[in-house]
């Protein structure tokens, strides 16, 4: 589960249990005392529901070599930085695969994921989740839920493995695991 899908559960079974110990606590006329349990479970609920969301993680995209000679604050970057590209000038760009073809990418988040330069079934195999999340988010999507299965597809479809890639679609629902 994400880590709102479980705040959330674990909001709506604290206010559920909350509010069963207060019907519970009224039909069995119990002093104040006995109350502690559920104010204690209704307090829960509402900090599970209030807890702030995680900050959106931010991938930047490689630097090419030409950029990064030029600013010196590429220099003092954190060395846990994406590397440095140079800029393949004598390969012709790859032509771009029908991403669609992927079970889970429609047509906005295909343009998202073209905008942010994978375009082709190789790159889309190669990106990793993080890169998948922060791409669909910088076009503002904030829900795909088959996502964690966009690269395991494409691997297949670089391949050419058409067989393949209809067997692993037939045993996902949604784009996602059964």
């Amino acid at each position: 589960m994400r880590d709102d899908d479980t705040r959330m559960f674990v909001s709506a079974s604290a206010g559920v249990g909350a509010l069963l110990l207060a019907i519970n606590n009224v039909v069995r006329a119990a002093p104040w005392r006995d109350w502690w349990v559920a104010a204690a479970l209704l307090i829960v609920a509402v900090a599970a529901a209030l807890w702030p969301r995680r900050a959106a993680r931010t991938v930047s995209a490689p630097v090419p070599v030409e950029e990064a000679a030029a600013s010196p604050v590429v220099a003092e970057q954190d060395r846990t930085a994406p590397p440095v590209v140079a800029a393949e000038e004598s390969a012709p760009p790859a032509e771009a695969d029908d991403l669609k073809i992927i079970e889970g990418i429609g047509p906005k988040i295909a343009a998202a994921l073209e905008k942010a330069g994978i375009s082709t079934f190789a790159r889309l195999a190669a990106a990793t989740q993080a890169d998948l999340e922060a791409a669909i988010h910088a076009a503002g999507i904030s829900f795909a839920p088959s996502l964690p299965t966009w690269a395991e597809q494409a691997r297949f479809a670089a391949r050419g493995d058409w067989d393949g890639l209809k067997a692993l679609q037939e045993s996902l629902t949604a784009g996602r695991r059964k």
